[in-house]
């Protein structure tokens, strides 16, 4: 993702008008727990496999992983969406994959909620010059967005959700550099939907950091009031300290197709972070407390 002020708004008032009626906010005891020690040890496992670049064994090996985990879950409807693109600048082609996870819901309606999985192929903003062509290993930019949209997988096919959710991990986000390439997987999403099959969508991106402080991103806020502040208004019911209501700085990441789509989207991100981008992105910098805030929040938004 990169940091952009975007000036352009999409259409999205209509869809807007409804949102309040999606949810009810006051917290519910009947709720799943979310388990941040499983969400920690799948943040792990994801870095186990090495730096998930498009193109790479990594990327393949954590692709048959999570397909076949989520696969095993009863109710989990798995489909994977493989696609080209070709990057006519380095010349290069890349096999990416968007997976989708559906769980069908006992009424009509469908809530999105994504991460990205993919790993950047550059520290860019690493200290040392020399390492700029190393990698991002991801433990927080990818892993750690999947990991709690994993976690949420296992209790949804434990407890039927009251509307259809859908987990999408989105492929090829991290691979722009002073181009449009971002985001090619959400965009790819974005293209082949129609906004009215979906409610809202809430993107989960850098929200395992230690020192985890979320505020309200400036493009959720503008361009989908009415559901970030229900978002946070939960949070703050739910007695989560690292969500912040004030206002964030306007970042460009997978939310921004959807909202160019016209459904109402949201991105939970901590872009205070001083390892973005850097060979320092590793498991020891996040932790299970702030998978855990933020996995209970989106268990809450997903059974509300």
């Amino acid at each position: 993702m990169e940091s952009l002020d975007i000036r352009k708004r999409p259409k999205t008032t209509g869809a807007l008008l409804f949102v309040a009626l999606l949810f009810l906010y006051t917290p519910s005891d009947g709720v799943p727990v979310f388990d941040s020690e499983r969400a920690f040890t799948l943040l792990e496992k994801q870095c186990a496999f090495g730096p998930r670049v498009p193109n790479s064994a990594p990327h393949r090996a954590q692709l048959k992983w999570m397909t076949a985990e989520l696969s095993k879950l009863k109710g989990a409807q798995v489909s994977l969406d493989s696609f080209t693109h070709i990057d006519k600048r380095r010349k290069s082609s890349l096999k990416l994959t968007n997976v989708s996870v559906v769980f069908k819901g006992k009424a009509p309606g469908r809530r999105l909620f994504c991460a990205h999985w993919d790993c950047r192929p550059w520290c860019d903003q690493d200290p040392n010059p020399n390492m700029r062509n190393t990698p991002v290993t991801g433990a927080n930019d990818g892993a750690s967005g999947v990991a709690v949209l994993m976690e949420t997988c296992r209790l949804l096919s434990q407890s039927t959700p009251p509307v259809t959710i859908e987990i999408l991990l989105f492929d090829g986000e991290d691979y722009g550099m002073n181009d449009d390439q971002w985001c090619l997987g959400s965009k790819r999403f974005a293209e082949r939907i129609k906004k009215s099959d979906y409610n809202f969508a809430i993107l989960l991106d850098m929200i395992g950091d230690k020192d985890l402080s979320i505020p309200m991103e400036m493009n959720s806020l503008n361009l989908a009031p009415q559901l970030t502040m229900r978002i946070f208004e939960t949070a703050v019911k739910l007695n989560l300290p690292a969500f912040k209501k004030q206002n964030g700085i306007a970042i460009y990441d997978d939310h921004m197709p959807l909202l160019e789509k016209g459904i109402p989207s949201v991105d939970l991100i901590d872009f205070d972070y001083r390892y973005w981008h850097t060979t320092a992105d590793t498991p020891d910098k996040c932790s299970k407390e702030s998978l855990g805030q933020v996995g209970k929040l989106i268990v809450q938004l997903m059974y509300e």
